[in-house]
C-alpha cells in the first residue's frame, strides 16, 4: 500500500490524498471508511473499494498516476525461461529441422 494522509473524514467516508512518486501531483480519493478498514485488514483493493476505477485502484495501491503508471519499468523478461521449439522458423538453433528437440543432444 502506498502512503496517503487523510484529509477529511465523515462518519461514512474520507477523503484521502496520494502524492504520485514519479510526477509529484497531488490526487484526492473519496473512499468508505468501512473499506478503508477492509483493506487495512487485508481485503483486496477491488473488494474494499469496488467504486474505485482501476486507475484510482493503482493509485491507492502503487501511489502511481495515470499518467505515470504506463510510463513504469516492466519487470525484466526471465532468462531463465525454457525456449519451446515447435517449428524451425521459431527455434534459436541454425541447425534446426523443427523437430521439438533443440535441447536434445544428437548422437
Amino acid at each position: 500500500m502506498h502512503p496517503f494522509e487523510i484529509i477529511s473524514s465523515d462518519a461514512a467516508d474520507s477523503v484521502i490524498a496520494v502524492k504520485c512518486p514519479s510526477c509529484g501531483e497531488v490526487y484526492m480519493l473519496k473512499v468508505s471508511n468501512a473499506g478503508l478498514l477492509r483493506y487495512r485488514d487485508g481485503a483486496l483493493v477491488q473488494v474494499a473499494f469496488p467504486n474505485l476505477t482501476a486507475d484510482d485502484r493503482e493509485l491507492f495501491i502503487s501511489g502511481l498516476c495515470s499518467k505515470c503508471f504506463p510510463k513504469a519499468p516492466e519487470e525484466p523478461e526471465d532468462e531463465d525461461e525454457e525456449f519451446d521449439c515447435d517449428d524451425a522458423d521459431d527455434c534459436e538453433d541454425d541447425d534446426c529441422d523443427g523437430c521439438g528437440g533443440c535441447d536434445d543432444e544428437e548422437e
